[in-house]
């Protein structure tokens, strides 16, 4: 019987598969395509860059020089802050001016309420009347001396009538209202002995009428004669002027003066001095008067004939206008 020896066999070596040499070489191909690509990107970021700094030094070189958006955005900026401020000083503005209109209105309720008040004063608030005036009470007077004077103050009409209101007196602050704005004052029909020595601030007043009240003399203030570069016709029929004030002799573009029914004697030479005062005088209406100086054939011919006769009455001084 015979025996064998057999010998183990050798571990087997494990083969490498056959596709590892292939998928190697691919990895190979893709990590330098990636290599390629995070290169080309590096140059690209560095030649932006590169042009970024250039551009940044060029604007620093010239600071007129800049970019369009940067610009635009600027001009946007400057235009939004400019409306703004408009905005602001019209809305300043308007607040200005609502302040203004609440003062005059403050002002006007403020006459009005003065006048009112006069005609109560008067007449104890019951309705009063004068010439050819409808009778008002105190509170339709204290209306219509309102609305006369919001039609002044806020439309502009150069005429304030304030004409048979019963009034008493006439409120001081008035001429400071409505100061150059009236070129007439009709207050006749009222029972006023005096205006205020405000009246000089109306330097716009050209005519004043005085008819039907009781004004003297010294009711005609020396203020008045601040009028003298536009009044030009004052009518101060039946009222109580036993003397002409010399105020109304000083007043140079006088042309028109109605002094009917009152309880004049005379008239002072100084209201036909030729080479002053009332020179531009035309017209002086004294019919109800007494007057002796003058003379009433004088003054029947005119205002020459009554400077005529002063011109007369010369003396050895040289002149009798004083």
């Amino acid at each position: 019987m015979g025996c064998s020896s057999s010998q183990p066999e050798a571990p087997r070596q494990p083969t490498a598969p056959q596709h590892k040499y292939t998928n190697d070489l691919a990895r190979a191909r893709w990590r330098r395509a990636i290599r390629l690509v995070i290169a080309s990107n590096k140059m690209k970021r560095a030649g932006f860059e590169r042009r970024l700094r250039a551009g940044q030094e060029a604007d620093l070189s010239d600071p007129t020089k800049e970019k369009p958006q940067r610009q635009s955005s600027r001009l946007d900026m400057q235009a939004k802050a400019k409306e703004r401020r408009l905005s602001e000083a019209k809305a300043e503005d308007a607040r200005l001016e609502q302040v203004r209109l609440d003062d005059l209105g403050a002002k006007i309720d403020a006459i009005a309420g003065a006048c009112g008040a006069s005609v109560e004063r008067l007449h104890g608030g019951s309705a009063v009347g004068g010439g050819d005036a409808i009778s008002r009470t105190a509170e339709d007077n204290r209306e219509r001396c309102r609305q006369q004077l919001r039609a002044v103050v806020f439309e502009d009409n150069d005429t304030l009538n304030l004409a048979c209101l019963g009034l008493g007196e006439c409120p001081a602050g008035l001429p400071a209202l409505v100061g150059g704005k009236v070129t007439r004052l009709e207050l006749r029909g009222n029972q006023l002995q005096r205006l205020p020595d405000s009246i000089g601030e109306m330097r716009g007043l050209v005519e004043l009428g005085l008819v039907g009240n009781a004004i003297t003399a010294k009711g005609l203030p020396a203020s008045l004669g601040a009028l003298q570069d536009s009044l030009e016709r004052v009518f101060l029929a039946r009222n109580q002027l036993g003397e002409l004030p010399l105020v109304l002799c000083r007043l140079p573009k006088l042309q028109v003066l109605g002094l009917e029914d009152n309880q004049l004697t005379k008239l002072p030479a100084a209201l036909f001095d030729p080479g002053s005062a009332t020179i531009a005088l035309k017209q002086i209406d004294l019919s109800g008067n007494e007057i002796s100086e003058p003379p009433p054939e004088a003054m029947q011919q005119g205002v020459a004939a009554a400077r005529a006769y002063f011109d007369s009455k010369l003396d050895a001084a040289g002149s009798v206008y004083a």
